[in-house]
């Protein structure tokens, strides 16, 4: 296994899918034991789910389960054959937004979620900005929920460009944008 280390976070507004996507990368990457995807899937039942809510492996604290938000930074580890990562699921709230600050300050690259269907929010503007002044130089934007709108190619791009032209003056070093839905685990 390679040693290289990647730190990163995911940031953006509320319900975007950030405990999702992180959800989706550890149970893909088989970075789970089977006692906490079984914990999970009856977490998942008891809430009325018919599939795994994969947003359950990162809330830790009683409060994040009870109201199903993230309020404090969760860090979860995996490991692929290439490279290990540690992971900050950061809350999206925004009275919150200095735990995203907290996990920014170490973070080699920040995934920024956006629903498709919401667009560019003040929370996302707010979290590339933070991004910028704590120094992360690269920047994904992953566009989630892809599956809501049919995968709308034109929707992503529109998407996409705009947050290009506002994040230009921000000094990213690399700025990559991804459709996705991480529910799905498509891309």
């Amino acid at each position: 296994m390679s040693s290289g280390l990647l730190r990163f976070i995911t940031a953006g507004s509320v319900d975007d899918g950030k405990s999702t996507l992180i959800g989706r990368l550890l149970f893909d990457s088989k970075g789970l034991f089977a006692d906490q995807v079984t914990a999970v899937e009856a977490a998942s039942r008891k809430r009325g789910f018919t599939e795994i809510d994969l947003s359950l492996l990162t809330d830790g604290l009683l409060a994040e389960r009870e109201q199903g938000i993230t309020i404090d930074v969760a860090y979860r580890y995996f490991a692929t054959p290439a490279r290990k990562f540690i992971i900050g699921d950061s809350p999206g709230h925004e009275q919150y937004t200095r735990n995203m600050v907290t996990a920014a300050s170490t973070a080699d690259v920040a995934v920024l979620l956006v629903d498709v269907r919401q667009g560019l929010l003040a929370q996302t503007h707010r979290h590339a900005y933070l991004a910028s002044w704590l120094g992360v130089p690269r920047i994904v934007l992953a566009v989630n929920k892809m599956d809501l709108v049919g995968g709308e190619r034109a929707r992503f791009e529109a998407l996409r460009d705009e947050f290009e032209r506002f994040a230009a003056p921000l000094g990213f070093a690399e700025l990559q944008a991804i459709p996705l839905s991480a529910l799905r685990g498509d891309m």
